[in-house]
């Protein structure tokens, strides 16, 4: 598991449960704020980005593994506020080309 997965779960779980960010919100900012919260852990700024969009993409496999919409989960609908958010991060990086949809 990279370094700093951790504490890009904790931002993000703490920017939606205790601050009330919306999901969709709080997982672009995560995104966007990545190299500060990496930066201790040794991670390149230049991909900062990109371990942020692995820790949202591993996240969104646990919640669809082990069904949490179907369970009810406010977050287990990831297609409304996970992967959107990835999307548009990828779409608008330099040099990415963008996500095919």
């Amino acid at each position: 598991m990279p370094l700093g997965f951790d504490a890009l779960h904790r931002r993000v779980q703490t920017a939606i449960t205790r601050a009330g960010v919306e999901p969709r919100a709080a997982a672009g900012r995560l995104i966007a704020a990545a190299a500060d919260d990496l930066a201790p852990f040794g991670q390149p700024a230049g991909v900062a980005d990109l371990v942020a969009v692995l820790y949202l993409v591993e996240l969104a496999a646990r919640y669809l593994r082990d069904r949490q919409a179907e369970a009810g989960a406010r977050l287990g609908h990831v297609d409304a506020w996970l992967l959107p958010a990835v999307e548009d991060h990828l779409a608008g990086r330099p040099g990415a080309g963008g996500v095919a949809k």
